[in-house]
């Protein structure tokens, strides 16, 4: 084999890298490729197997957006099998890391590897809380993988997971890092040391656009087949030598079985000869047995006769007994009834609009819609006993500031800023008010029939945590391009990565409610939503406070008469909410027709 392939070069020394790749091709056919680090789908090795045809591959990428995006570009692959999936040495508890450059993301630290890039930071990091190792993806394949591509650091460390996969491989291609002072486990030293003892042996070393990272080509050495074949040969002799010493022991086996049948059979005469004599005796036993029965019947008709009134006497006695029986059960019954509809009323809670915080988020530039909502449905909350508060954003403030019914909160007054600006405030209502059950969260472009509203929806609150007017399912489709032309910043402008629901959420343009439980949960985010602003990722408010809850086993209910219409056409439903109010005077011009009094 080494005299086919020449000894750590790089590929593209004499031929292109397609070229190498074709030669291991035609000397090691691929009969199942595993590439641990897929990334995007757009590596060099991906698109050789893709532009060859081979079909039995395996991709496997750990970062979630790599993987989403690896999906949607192999989605008319369907001979590949793909899987998101963070590998380790080990399947114990280990740490992904998110690199400022996305190639490096990987188990090790972005801060190890700064000798080789100096601005390398870490991003984000996540706990994952048991790994998979490669031997685990190489059974879960049911693929003969005899081809393996390591396109990420620590190949070494990654490969101490291999040990049932390494002695049926073929051809390794492996990324490392060829500077001294580079972490040990991605070094070419320690794969090298650790791929010789398993028979594979490099041939070559292609450097990448960085000098010191290479990715290292390593394949079957001649030498480990030919001791490999020895080995099975001495195996092949050795089982021959047992099945000769089986065939022998089981021939004497079988004279002596002969023998034992021989007296066995002897011992079967002599039990037919007791046999026939026991049946002789049976057969007088039943005789006798039937003139005793004969007795029997004879005693069992003068007693039948002796017993019948009793019997008759005994029914009606017992008829008495069973009605009375059946009285005191039903009475039993009927207290057990009355007393649990007693206990659920004592037990079961009571929610008044004094339970309830309305946030109604705002900015400056609707200013007319809030004084409009002051004026009309918002002065009837407050008649009711509802806490009510417009949400306005101010940069210039370190912390919440209250102002009359205005929570003034330290973020910007923008579209996009409306996730941390409700989040704000749900901490602070969580921190400053310590008898409320609920938040209700609404649009200043909605009209609320108040007393519609107090009647219908307060009592479906109770025990639950989070509960909408509308409740979009999971698979659904939606607008991922929803916030564009709205944000303040076009560096928001960004569509969202799928057009359908992961889970189920309650729709934010028409109201819902959080638990105390669930704002707290929802408020423990905030430092998260600013660092997304900070990377101008836009959050969909209702879509992400349904994924942070349901990580919590929290999923929205959605409330029965909670009926809604857009302006335009209430007037044919007459809802209990009016939705895409485009001003101020429309507002009260709903409020108006909906509290004239009604024409005879």
């Amino acid at each position: 084999m080494r005299s086919m392939i020449p000894q750590t070069v790089s590929p593209d020394t004499i031929f292109p890298m397609e070229t190498w790749l074709d030669m291991l091709r035609a000397i090691f056919p691929p009969q199942g490729v595993m590439v641990v680090g897929a990334g995007m789908g757009s590596s060099p090795w991906v698109q050789w197997l893709h532009n060859r045809g081979i079909e039995s591959v395996t991709l496997i990428e750990g970062d979630q957006q790599q993987f989403a995006c690896l999906q949607h570009r192999q989605a008319g692959n369907s001979s590949w099998m793909l899987q998101q999936a963070v590998v380790a040495g080990a399947d114990h508890q280990t740490v992904f890391y998110q690199a400022s450059h996305a190639s490096e993301n990987g188990l090790l630290a972005p801060e190890t590897l700064q000798s080789l890039w100096p601005n390398l930071t870490t991003v984000k990091h996540t706990a994952v809380s048991s790994a998979t190792t490669l031997d685990s993806l190489h059974a879960a394949s049911g693929k003969p993988n005899n081809w393996l591509v390591l396109d990420c650091l620590p190949a070494a460390d990654l490969l101490q997971g291999g040990n049932t996969l390494l002695p049926v491989l073929d051809v390794v291609i492996a990324r490392v890092t060829t500077r001294p002072d580079g972490p040990v486990e991605a070094s070419l030293a320690a794969l090298s040391a650790q791929l010789g003892q398993a028979g594979l042996h490099q041939v070559c070393c292609q450097p990448e656009r960085h000098p010191d990272l290479a990715s290292a080509w390593f394949v079957r050495s001649s030498i480990a087949l030919r001791e490999t074949s020895q080995h099975q040969q001495q195996e092949i002799t050795r089982l021959q030598h047992a099945l000769q010493h089986s065939q022998s022991t089981q021939e004497t086996e079988h004279h002596a079985m002969k023998r034992q049948a021989a007296a066995d059979q002897s011992q079967i005469d002599e039990l037919q000869i007791q046999i026939t004599q026991l049946s002789q005796q049976t057969e007088t036993l039943r005789h006798e047995k039937q003139a005793a029965q004969l007795q029997y019947q004879a005693l069992s008709a003068s007693l039948n006769t002796a017993l019948q009134d009793t019997v008759t006497r005994l029914q009606s006695l017992d008829e008495r007994q069973r009605h009375f029986h059946d009285g005191l059960v039903q009475l039993g019954a009927d207290i057990g009834q009355l007393g649990q509809t007693v206990a659920a009323t004592q037990t079961v809670p009571i929610i008044t609009p004094r339970d309830i915080v309305m946030l109604i988020p705002s900015c400056k530039k609707n200013s007319d819609k809030a004084a409009a909502i002051r004026k009309t449905w918002g002065r009837d909350a407050l008649n009711s006993g509802f806490q009510c508060y417009f949400l306005i954003g101010d940069p210039e403030l370190a912390a919440p500031k209250l102002n009359g019914d205005t929570l003034h909160l330290p973020c910007r007054d923008d579209y996009e800023s409306l996730l941390l600006k409700l989040t704000l405030a749900y901490q602070y209502i969580c921190e400053n008010d310590a008898v409320f059950k609920f938040i209700f969260k609404i649009d200043d472009d909605c009209y609320l029939n108040v007393d519609a509203f107090t009647c219908n929806i307060l009592p479906q609150l109770k025990s639950n945590d989070y509960m909408g007017g509308a409740v979009h399912p999971k698979g659904a489709k939606f607008n991922n391009q929803w916030h564009f032309g709205k944000c303040h910043d076009e560096k928001f402008e960004k569509a969202y990565a799928f057009d359908q629901a992961m889970q189920s959420f309650a729709k934010g343009g028409y109201g819902y409610f959080l638990s105390k439980q669930a704002a707290q949960i929802i408020a423990s985010h905030v430092s998260d939503f600013r660092a997304e602003l900070e990377q101008f990722v836009y959050g969909f408010e209702d879509m992400r406070v349904s994924s942070i809850l349901a990580k919590h086993h929290i999923v929205p209910l959605q409330l029965a008469n909670y009926t809604v219409a857009k302006i335009e056409s209430y007037r044919i439903s007459r809802p209990l909410l009016v939705f895409d109010i485009q001003d101020g005077e429309s507002i009260k011009a709903i409020h108006n027709e909906s509290t004239a009094p009604s024409s005879q």
